[in-house]
C-alpha cells in the first residue's frame, strides 16, 4: 500500500509539473541590419582646361530664357553599329510663357539653321573651335513645309529631340576624322527659328508625280534665338 501511495503521489507530481507551460525563451539581442551595398560612384566631370574656362564663362552668358523658352542639351559620342561613329546632341526646350500650345520649329528644320559649336585644345594647347550645321537657306532654298518639322507641347511639358552628325561630316571642321576622346570636346547648340509655321497642305499624285498645293495652315510658332549652355561631349565607355 505504501508503494502504491508513493506511486500515486509521484504521478500527481508528474501530472502537475508536466502540464505546466514551458518557460518563454529569452529574447535574443536584435541583430544590426545588413549594410546596404555601396553605390557606384558616378564618373567625375572632366576638368575644364584653364584656356577654355574663360571662353565657356562668356559663352554661357548667352544661355538664358528668351520670352519664355529655355534650351538645354546633352551631347555624347555614339557607336551603335551604323556606318560610322557620330556625335548625338539631345535637345530640350522648356517654355513657361502664355503661348498655348507652345509650338516651335525643331532645331535643324526648314530654312532655320541650327549650329552645334565645338571647342577643344589643339596640339599646342591653344583654343580651337569649329561648328557643324543643319538646315539654313543655303542648304535648301525652299524646303516644303510639313507640320512634323515643328515641336508642339499642348500640356506645358518640354519638347525634345536630337541631332546627329557622323565623323565624315565632322572631318571638314576638324581637319581630320575626330574620335571619342581625341580631341576632348565641349559643345553648345545655337537655335534661331524665324518660321511662324505658315504653310500649305501638299497633295502628291503618284500617277502623275505632281504635288499640288492645298489648304493653308498656321501654327503661330515661337521665334527668336536660343543658346544652350556649353556641355561636355561624353566619350564612349
Amino acid at each position: 500500500m505504501k508503494v502504491l501511495a508513493a506511486a500515486a503521489m509521484g504521478c500527481a507530481v508528474l501530472i502537475a509539473f508536466g502540464c505546466a507551460r514551458p518557460p518563454e525563451p529569452e529574447p535574443q539581442p536584435e541583430q544590426p541590419p545588413a549594410p546596404a551595398p555601396e553605390a557606384k560612384a558616378a564618373d567625375a566631370p572632366r576638368e575644364v582646361p584653364a584656356a577654355l574656362a574663360k571662353v565657356f564663362q562668356e559663352r554661357n552668358q548667352l544661355h538664358k530664357r528668351q520670352t519664355g523658352a529655355l534650351l538645354t542639351i546633352t551631347a555624347k559620342w555614339v557607336d551603335d553599329g551604323r556606318i560610322e561613329p557620330l556625335i548625338r546632341a539631345t535637345w530640350s526646350i522648356d517654355y513657361d510663357g502664355p503661348r498655348r500650345p507652345f509650338t516651335i520649329l525643331k532645331p535643324g528644320g526648314g530654312e532655320n539653321a541650327a549650329l552645334l559649336h565645338f571647342w577643344y585644345l589643339d596640339s599646342k594647347g591653344g583654343v580651337a573651335t569649329c561648328h557643324t550645321g543643319w538646315g539654313g537657306a543655303s542648304y535648301h532654298k525652299e524646303p516644303p513645309k510639313q507640320k512634323s518639322m515643328y515641336a508642339i507641347s499642348p500640356d506645358g511639358k518640354a519638347v525634345s529631340g536630337h541631332l546627329e552628325r557622323g565623323i565624315t561630316s565632322l572631318r571638314g571642321g576638324f581637319g581630320r576624322y575626330p574620335k571619342s576622346g581625341d580631341p576632348s570636346l565641349w559643345a553648345q547648340l545655337e537655335h534661331t527659328p524665324t518660321d511662324r509655321g505658315d504653310g500649305f497642305e501638299r497633295h502628291f499624285d503618284p500617277k502623275t508625280g505632281i504635288t499640288t498645293k492645298g489648304a493653308g495652315w498656321t501654327l503661330d510658332a515661337w521665334t527668336g534665338k536660343l543658346w544652350s549652355p556649353v556641355v561636355e561631349v561624353v566619350e564612349l565607355k
